[in-house]
């Protein structure tokens, strides 16, 4: 009798959780509401500073441009390390008059977030009207947290774009939730990075907003790329990000269940930056307040650009449909990359290309038989993402063989690491097994040098040597069709030679590992024949014998292509997976490559 009634408990409890589900399901979720904040004006900052901003060069130069009125001129600065990125965040909101936006995928909260945000409120409190809009995968911190954020300031506005549900953090029951019902939704997501001031000053790039991106993180940096950009594109991005702002799907925080019911235990005098999160960065502020930033950071030279093109998807591309004059990211690229006659390089965290790039790669050959298409990319250990790297690895073959392209996979501890992160010696402080610790954790593979490893998040490319492309677009099936991207194109021949040399750089010996061919055997005929085969079956990919291999430069010989004849007498054969000390992580590797190849489109 007990069974018979427990066995319907439990019943009734699957049924109503089922439903539970359903419901959720079919639930809507947030909308924009533009009064959403209004309940919360008494409660919402609105402290005043009598200050003025700083004195910036930039401010200065966006005068002249302006003054002089072309439309062609631009002057841009490359952030190419880290820390630079940092300090020119700060000292442009310190020099802000009017307003600031700032679009991003993620916005972690961690040191270096929340002391940006510590910068942008004292820019409010200064009357600088700030707005951010974060996409809505990736929580922005604890429901108390963003509570304290949405109401920090009367001049700062905060948006989630494309919300997962009524929650702004998302738990699993809400992520199991969309995953089942609203998978389309969780899967496009709005990838653009803008950082905007006064519609004059803008940054545009790949970075995020975590200590990783910034040279602040003690185990892993991210090397990305960005530039500071003036002149007249730069309406144009602000122009973009209003599109996003505007989108019914740009929900203010408050309209957030979690939040609002966490509004009323926030403490107003409460700082949201703590005195340690400042400390972290505490070396930047003092900089910051330079009026040329130039005079003092070599890296952050500026450039007289001849002509220069910002190019952004819109929020229509989540519907199928163009509207503007501005075309998508993906289409502007195919373009410009077309125009290449001798050299193409990129830069990808991953290579994972679409067919129709592929497509393209094989067209472009017959009409450029002597094109040379160089990717840098990330090798296993420095890779942030074990099943993209997979994918990536499947594919090695079609890169390498069928579409003719070089590829070098770059060191998690390259030898030049301190050039590219000049704060490295700074957070190489933690022992060999808080390393490794760190990569258990964060489902990476365990590598052999302790250290923080480097990863490369950047996306750009140059064609020619005689124009060059900055922005968030990963060259992959998800950027192309799922998410939102955004880019300029700098046609400058001068800049994207000194950007090509900069790229080629990181695919040098003492930086990263050539993939060529493995060496001929007795078996290789048989083994290339159904590795092949193998390869093209997305779902099941298990014949262990793999047509490529990474090679080290031999000490003492001279550099050359894996594609001359002799390239394996200047060349060793390094493996699959070099510099990773675990093979539990080559074994997932394997097995991610085997039965997941049919992620390929989402990656």
């Amino acid at each position: 009798m007990n069974d018979h009634r427990n066995s319907r408990i439990a019943a009734s409890i699957l049924l109503l959780f089922c439903a539970s589900i359903l419901f959720a399901g079919c639930a809507g979720l947030p909308k924009r509401d533009l009064n959403a904040m209004s309940p919360y004006a008494d409660l919402r900052g609105n402290d005043r500073l009598d200050a003025e901003p700083i004195r910036s060069e930039y401010q200065d130069l966006a005068d002249e441009l302006s003054a002089g009125g072309s439309t062609n001129a631009h002057k841009l600065v490359l952030l190419d390390v880290g820390d630079d990125a940092l300090l020119a965040r700060i000292h442009l909101i310190r020099a802000a008059r009017e307003t600031i936006e700032l679009q991003t995928f993620i916005w972690n909260n961690d040191p270096v977030s929340r002391s940006i945000f510590n910068e942008l409120l004292g820019a409010a409190k200064r009357g600088v009207k700030v707005r951010i809009l974060v996409d809505g995968l990736t929580p922005v911190g604890d429901a108390h947290t963003i509570a304290a954020k949405a109401l920090a300031h009367e001049n700062i506005d905060i948006c989630i774009f494309r919300p997962l549900s009524w929650k702004a953090v998302t738990g699993t029951l809400e992520y199991t939730d969309t995953f089942i019902f609203r998978f389309k939704r969780m899967n496009r997501r709005m990838h653009n990075k803008l950082f905007i001031v006064d519609d004059r000053i803008a940054i545009v790039g790949g970075r995020n907003y975590e200590g990783k991106y910034y040279d602040r993180y003690p185990s892993f940096i991210f090397k990305d790329r960005e530039a500071i950009v003036i002149g007249a594109a730069v309406p144009q991005m602000t122009e973009a990000f209003n599109a996003f702002w505007d989108e019914q799907n740009a929900v203010f925080l408050a309209q957030f269940k979690d939040v609002a019911g966490a509004i009323g235990s926030v403490d107003p005098a409460k700082p949201i930056a703590s005195e340690e999160d400042l400390e972290s960065i505490a070396d930047l502020p003092p900089v910051a307040e330079e009026y040329s930033l130039a005079s003092i950071r070599q890296e952050m030279r500026i450039w007289d650009i001849d002509k220069l093109e910002f190019v952004t998807d819109l929020p229509t591309k989540f519907r199928r449909r163009l509207i503007g004059k501005v075309d998508y990211t993906d289409q502007k690229l195919d373009e410009v990359v077309s125009r290449a006659q001798e050299q193409i390089v990129f830069q990808t965290p991953y290579l994972i290309y679409s067919r129709g790039m592929k497509r393209f790669f094989k067209r472009i050959r017959k009409e450029y038989p002597n094109i040379r298409i160089v990717a840098i990319s990330n090798s296993f250990g420095a890779a942030d993402h074990t099943v993209a790297y997979a994918i990536s690895y499947k594919h090695r073959k079609q890169l390498f063989a069928k579409s003719g392209i070089d590829i070098y996979e770059f060191k998690p501890v390259p030898l030049d690491i301190e050039e590219f992160a000049p704060r490295y010696p700074i957070l190489n402080t933690l022992s060999p097994d808080e390393y490794e610790q760190y990569a258990i954790d964060g489902n990476i593979a365990p590598i052999k040098k302790a250290g923080p490893r480097m990863c490369i998040h950047i996306k750009s490319f140059t064609v020619d040597g005689r124009i060059a492309q900055i922005g968030s677009h990963n060259f992959d099936p998800r950027s192309s069709k799922l998410n939102t991207e955004n880019a300029v194109i700098i046609y400058d021949e001068e800049f994207a030679s000194f950007l090509e040399g900069r790229m080629l750089r990181d695919s040098e010996d003492q930086n990263a590992w050539m993939v060529g061919k493995r060496e001929h055997t007795g078996w290789s005929n048989l083994n290339r024949f159904f590795g092949s085969i193998f390869a093209y079956i997305p779902f099941l990919d298990i014949w262990p014998y793999r047509y490529a291999t990474n090679y080290e430069l031999i000490e003492g010989k001279d550099p050359m292509t894996a594609r001359e004849p002799d390239f394996r007498s200047h060349y060793k054969d390094v493996g699959q997976f070099p510099d990773v000390d675990s093979s539990a992580s080559k074994i997932q590797a394997r097995m991610m490559k085997g039965f997941f190849g049919w992620l390929r489109p989402l990656m």
